[in-house]
């Protein structure tokens, strides 16, 4: 699908229900433009490492390896993430496992404050939807696509 389409659906379909049908094209843009918080932060092992940075990241792999053997849901995530899948840093269930690592002393307080501090990052729907800067005119040419 190309990009003018999936801007057209997007606006359509107004997933996160901005109300972009009484919006004029600018005021749509304008509003794709705006950072809010991300949501839903998925990283996949390469995009985690680049994030957190190897020491750290390297340190979340090796805590969900040791606790993969006793830990049935940790171990189902790390084969998500071992086949090319992510993790999503907002679910509660990941959240929950990594402060689990905390108290197993399998991951310092520091490390998973940076691993959770990720669940902070802003994005523009331009950003999150993989629209990039969104302007009036390419509002309009997907409005009539």
């Amino acid at each position: 699908m190309s990009k003018k389409l999936d801007l057209k659906n997007h606006i359509q379909s107004d997933p996160d229900s901005r109300g972009y049908a009484g919006m004029t094209d600018m005021e749509v843009a304008t509003d794709m433009n705006v950072k809010r918080n991300a949501g839903d932060i998925s990283f996949g092992i390469i995009g985690l490492l680049s994030e957190v940075g190897s020491t750290v990241g390297s340190a979340l792999l090796t805590a969900m390896d040791t606790s993969a053997g006793s830990d049935v849901v940790v171990s189902k995530a790390l084969k998500i993430l071992e086949n090319g899948g992510t993790l999503n840093i907002n679910d509660p269930v990941t959240r929950q496992f990594i402060a689990s690592f905390v108290s197993a002393t399998l991951l310092t307080q520091e490390q998973a404050d940076a691993i959770l501090a990720l669940a902070n990052t802003q994005k523009t729907d331009g950003e999150k939807y993989g629209f990039g800067k969104v302007k009036e005119g390419q509002v309009t040419v997907a409005r009539g696509a």
